[in-house]
């Protein structure tokens, strides 16, 4: 998980619905020197993971997300669950576009057997 919130908010919020330890990485606005739409965050997560950005697929539900895809040269999936709307999310580079993420399972990512998912995770939304 890559966000601006901070992780000790985004682990209460995570503790609540998904066991301990359920993500191998969760960067919050207290890990990045700069706020996304800088890849920063994306390129830690990367790091700790021992990953690659051509096997990520990074999914948000804003404007910002998508640019900060774009700045980690990672693929996108936009969802529909925040305030950024089909259109606007046309306008960058994309995977897909989702109406939720119980979509997510039929999202195809290149060639790749199993991609990295970094998450932007948006605490106004009950994760199911």
């Amino acid at each position: 998980i890559v966000s601006t919130k901070f992780r000790y908010r985004l682990k209460a919020v995570l503790d609540q619905h998904f066991p301990t330890d359920f993500f191998d990485v969760i960067i919050g606005g207290e890990d990045v020197k700069e706020k996304k739409p800088n890849p920063h965050g994306i390129q830690k997560a990367l790091k700790k993971l021992h990953r690659d950005r051509k096997e990520t697929l990074y999914i948000g539900d804003s404007i910002i997300d998508a640019q900060t895809a774009l700045h980690a040269k990672v693929d996108f999936v936009g969802v529909l669950n925040g305030m950024t709307t089909r259109e606007e999310f046309a306008a960058y580079p994309h995977r897909q576009i989702l109406d939720n993420l119980n979509l997510l399972p039929l999202v195809q990512h290149a060639s790749i057997h199993k991609p990295i998912v970094l998450i932007n995770v948006n605490e106004r939304q009950p994760l199911s």
